[in-house]
């Protein structure tokens, strides 16, 4: 399991999770090989900006495959987080045009500035993210993204513990060709039961 073991803005007594992750399955991680990947600050702040370092390869063409996400709020109970407004436990039907219906649509009003900075790392870079995307490597250090602010029910769901498993199967075969999961914090500024009502 991979982790950063800083986490900032945690104060006396207060605990907060690492971002961590790991593959499903070490012995066997498919074609995209991540050797190193890093998110900060911990808990990532809602609104504000986090930064990402990560080495990864794409090590065969890839064509179009479906993302499944599987989420759970962690806590004295683990709770499974529905797909709501396109964020949450859903499956996103086609990589091929993923990133741009997430930014035209804003998936949950949070995911499409998160979207128009991954394009821009793509071009930045000179690299594809529409199929088929050939063999590459990325190479990020500290790049920011935004995390904009979220309407008063969203700050009640983001705030918290979550882990989830992110799946990559391919559409034409159905086999599964990638699979990590992640642990991270979310902090919205939201505390008590009554967070988020207006």
């Amino acid at each position: 399991m991979q982790h950063l073991p800083f986490a900032p803005g945690a104060g006396p007594g207060k605990a907060v999770k690492p971002f961590k992750w790991s593959y499903c399955n070490p012995k066997n991680p498919g074609i995209i090989r991540i050797n190193k990947l890093q998110v900060s600050p911990s808990p990532l702040p809602s609104p504000g900006i986090f930064y990402v370092t990560m080495e990864e390869e794409t090590l065969a063409p890839l064509n179009s495959s479906k993302v499944q996400l599987s989420v759970k709020k962690l806590g004295f109970i683990n709770v499974p987080v529905p797909c709501i407004t396109k964020f949450g436990s859903c499956t996103y039907g086609d990589t091929c045009t993923l990133l741009d219906e997430m930014e035209k649509e804003n998936y949950a009003g949070l995911l499409g500035p998160i979207a128009t900075a991954l394009k821009n790392i793509y071009h930045k870079k000179g690299l594809r993210y529409k199929c088929p995307v050939p063999r590459q490597k990325i190479k990020v250090t500290k790049e920011k993204f935004p995390l904009p602010a979220t309407s008063s029910v969203m700050k009640t769901f983001l705030q918290g513990d979550f882990k989830a498993t992110i799946k990559l199967i391919d559409n034409k075969s159905n086999k599964e060709f990638f699979c990590i999961n992640v642990e991270m914090s979310v902090s919205t500024g939201c505390t008590g039961w009554l967070c988020g009502r207006r």
